[in-house]
C-alpha cells in the first residue's frame, strides 16, 4: 500500500496527515517547537505512523512550511 505523510508546519502548530490509496488514515497536531531537533521530530513521525501500522521506510513525505527558522529541522528529519 502506497502511503504519504503530509506535514504542514505553521507558526503555532505542526499538522500531520497520513494518506493511503483509500484516503485519509489519520491526522495529528502538535505545537511547533522552535528548538526541536530532527531526531525528536522523527520520533514523533514514527509514533504517528506506527499508530496506523506503518513504518517510516516506504512512506512518502510531503512538507509545507511557512516557518523559515524551522525548515532546517524539517529538512534534517526528512532526509533521515
Amino acid at each position: 500500500m502506497r502511503s504519504t505523510l503530509t506535514i504542514d508546519a505553521g507558526n503555532s502548530h505542526l499538522t500531520m496527515a497520513i494518506y493511503a490509496e483509500t484516503g485519509l488514515l489519520k491526522t495529528h497536531r502538535l505545537h511547533t517547537r522552535p528548538f526541536c531537533t530532527g531526531e525528536q521530530l522523527i520520533e514523533t513521525w514514527e509514533t504517528v505512523l506506527s499508530s496506523v501500522g506503518l513504518a517510516k521506510e516506504g512512506v512518502h513525505l510531503s512538507i509545507s512550511s511557512v516557518v523559515p527558522d524551522y525548515n532546517g529541522v524539517l529538512r534534517e528529519a526528512g532526509q533521515a
